[in-house]
């Protein structure tokens, strides 16, 4: 798996000076463990098992929480009695098997198996850990001889070990210990989740999420829109949580996606946790976002699941009442005010984000995790009280310190079509009282980049346990390490294989973790799992844990460019293999006072040739390239100057200055039913104005359209618009009307 951390922090000195062994200090810190690391409790009712830790000779019951987790079909998750019954067409696009969390309340239903089982999560909080009690020894409340699995925590940022126990509850213990961390209540407007449209239609709601620290409301499956920080002066300070692509439109919106088909897939009021889990974003119907809520933090994760898309921003954009608080990130830690007034800030990979101010703190950490090669990686900041264009989009008509990551061009990760293509991405935020700095906060972020190391052993069943905290690192283009929690194993044995092969390639012997697998090819995809040999017997493998070989190290400047005309019409392209994710090309017509006129681009080619044609053999041509390694581009190559008849070497390419007005645009279908395409060729990077007007010349939309040097495709429905003309007009930064084009709905 390739995991786009993309700063390392730094030692924090002194931060936690204080540590010692036998006392986890971890604040914020869920441990989460599947059935699959806890054979000895497999079987057992959810019900059955609970927690416990030990200090100065006594036992003392902590809370537990085991959320159920099963292999459910897209179609059961849509409808109870499955959509390929009721609307055949839809069934292969969602005719898809998912691992979810269940929920006897929705149509995914409880889990096939109600015990304890491998792919159920048990979870505690590190920080309620304790000391190491002594081998074989019980509470008074649990059977001597019952199932016992000792959870041994090693802290590698301060070498902190400190241990929980898990026991088979044979005195109808409470698993809870009298906990309730967080209350979640699901309020569905329309009453029964029987009710639920899965289908186009919004499904109002009135649901909050409520902790010691922090509030939540929900008006809808996408659409989150206040946020209370307990710990800090507790007023709403969220406009919206929006989810945009394609970036800088409103085509596709939190709205949006709510509106189109979608469903439920948990709802979990839990001690510990509560879990708010849902699908469906227009043409994503299986893109899906878990919230996963604790005390003092939470995780977002957001699992993409759709057709090749232009880009895509997850952004926070607070409301008025977050004025005065100041936003930071790795790139900008001086901090700017968020006061309704644009700021200069840096932009690019955000590692972290944080807000902080008398109304409270929020720290928030991202991580992408994917196999697929990603365009330009960055960041969006806007402060701007005046905002009605699109950054607003939905919620308030302004955008105050409107932030988050950007990613831009992203291939198809729709499983019914590229099944082995995945992108995961991950918001975690931590909630602190007001005023904090990023100091105060760095700790969640190291957490998370050194975290704990697990380690599990039982009695009262198989001693010879399946290995545990399973983690890939060090991952180059031909080597991974595979690193596992040690049990009581005399050895172990790894195997591992590419996705989707049938044969695994095994070592034996291996006396302890980690092991490097070597000989690997590039920019492929392969899992691997471990077993515990141990003296007459062994364990059963693992569970696969995946990664992906880096496609390169670093974006190099093409070399070798070559063009080499192949009819009147068409020349094929080709360079030297730069091991780049992909390349960007741009081909241009010279024109007879030496300047350049933009004839074709293609921002992602896969390999180091390419071949086009739509030449002209009377025509002088010129072409450059690009790679892109790890979200970064390399800068262009010296380019190429050629013929139909020959190819030269040119010294350098002047400025693309070929469109008369510097934008031309063009709509796709016109006439319009639902859906349609806008195609924008500028000379540069610049911003437009574009206004919708009804055939009475009403104002319908204004919108403020930041464009790139280039071609720039935007994509946009009209559902629920009348049918008639529309007119579209686009102005430049002047003010200067440079196309007016007519659309007509139908």
């Amino acid at each position: 798996m390739k995991t786009f951390l993309c700063a390392v922090l730094a030692c924090l000195a002194g931060l936690l000076a204080a540590a010692h062994l036998n006392a986890q200090l971890r604040e914020a810190n869920p441990v989460i463990l599947k059935g699959s690391e806890l054979s000895a409790l497999q079987g057992l009712s959810i019900d059955d098992i609970v927690g416990f830790n030990y200090g100065s000779g006594d036992w003392t019951q902590i809370a537990i929480q085991i959320d159920e987790r099963d292999i459910v079909n897209g179609t059961d998750i849509y409808f109870e009695s499955g959509i390929c019954n009721l609307v055949p067409q839809k069934c292969s696009r969602i005719n898809i098997d998912l691992e979810v969390y269940t929920d006897a309340n929705t149509f995914t239903g409880p889990d096939s198996d109600p015990n304890f089982d491998a792919d159920d999560e048990l979870v505690f909080m590190a920080d309620k850990a304790g000391g190491q009690a002594p081998p074989g020894s019980y509470p008074a409340t649990v059977d001597a001889g019952a199932a016992r699995v000792e959870v041994e925590l090693t802290d590698p940022i301060n070498s902190a070990v400190s241990y929980v126990y898990l026991f088979e509850n044979t005195d109808d213990l409470d698993p809870s210990a009298g906990v309730n961390d967080v209350t979640y209540n699901f309020v569905l407007l329309a009453g029964s989740y029987s009710n639920y449209r899965t289908g186009f239609g919004t499904n109002p709601e009135n649901s909050v999420v409520t902790t010691p620290s922090y509030r939540q409301h929900f008006a809808d499956r996408w659409i989150k829109d206040e946020i209370n920080v307990f710990l800090g002066s507790g007023v709403d300070i969220l406009d919206r949580h929006k989810t945009l692509f394609p970036t800088f439109a409103c085509s596709h919106t939190d709205e949006g996606y709510s509106y189109g088909e979608g469903a439920f897939i948990a709802n979990i009021d839990g001690p510990i946790r509560a879990i708010r889990s849902y699908l469906g974003s227009l043409s994503g119907p299986l893109t899906q976002r878990d919230h996963i809520f604790y005390s003092d933090n939470e995780e977002i994760v957001t699992y993409l699941r759709v057709h090749a898309i232009q880009g895509n921003m997850d952004i926070y954009d607070y409301s008025p009442n977050a004025s005065g608080m100041t936003y930071y990130n790795n790139l900008n830690q001086a901090g700017v005010t968020i006061d309704g007034v644009d700021d200069a800030v840096v932009t690019g990979i955000l590692d972290w984000e944080m807000v902080s101010g008398e109304q409270g703190t929020m720290f928030m950490t991202h991580q992408l995790e994917t196999n697929i090669d990603l365009g330009q990686i960055t960041s969006r900041y806007v402060d701007n009280v005046n905002n009605v264009g699109a950054d607003a989009c939905t919620g308030d008509d302004h955008a105050y310190g409107f932030s988050g990551p950007e990613l831009l061009s992203i291939p198809d990760t729709d499983p019914a079509t590229s099944p082995e293509n995945f992108l995961t991405a991950r918001r975690k935020v931590l909630y602190k009282s007001g005023n904090k700095v990023p100091d105060d906060c760095l700790f969640f972020l190291q957490q998370q980049q050194q975290a704990l190391i697990v380690v599990t052993s039982s009695s009262g069943g198989s001693t010879c346990n399946v290995p545990g905290s399973l983690r890939t690192d060090q991952i180059s283009k031909v080597s991974a390490r595979a690193n596992w929690g040690s049990t009581s194993a005399l050895s172990y044995t790894l195997r591992w294989r590419p996705i989707g092969a049938p044969t695994w390639t095994t070592v034996s012997g291996i006396a302890q973790s980690p092991y490097t697998i070597t000989g690997l090819v590039r920019g492929s995809s392969y899992e691997w799992q471990v077993r515990s040999d141990c003296s007459g017997e062994s364990s059963a493998f693992s569970a696969s844990t995946v990664f992906s070989t880096l496609v390169c190290d670093a974006a190099l400047v093409p070399t070798g460019l070559v063009a080499t005309p192949t009819s009147s019409s068409s020349a094929d392209f080709d360079w030297d293999d730069m091991e780049a994710q992909s390349y960007h090309l741009q081909i241009y017509k010279v024109k007879k006072n030496g300047t350049l006129s933009l004839v074709h681009e293609n921002t992602s080619i896969p390999t180091n040739s390419y071949s086009y044609a739509g030449l002209n053999d009377r025509d002088d041509y010129a072409f450059r390239v690009r790679s892109l390694c790890l979200g970064v581009y390399s800068a262009w190559s010296a380019n190429v100057v050629f013929t139909l008849s020959g190819a030269k070497q040119a010294a350098t390419l002047p400025a693309v200055t070929g469109l008369a007005a510097g934008v031309r645009s063009g709509i796709y279908p016109n006439p319009v039913v639902n859906s349609y395409r806008h195609e924008i060729q500028s000379d540069r990077d610049r911003e437009l104005q574009v206004e919708w007007r009804d055939a009475q010349g009403r104002l319908l939309r204004n919108d403020t359209w930041r464009v790139r040097s280039g071609l720039n495709v935007r994509e946009f429905t009209l559902i629920g618009m009348a049918a008639g003309v529309y007119t579209i007009t686009i102005k430049d930064e002047s003010g200067r009307t440079v196309e007016r084009l007519r659309l007509l709905k139908h």
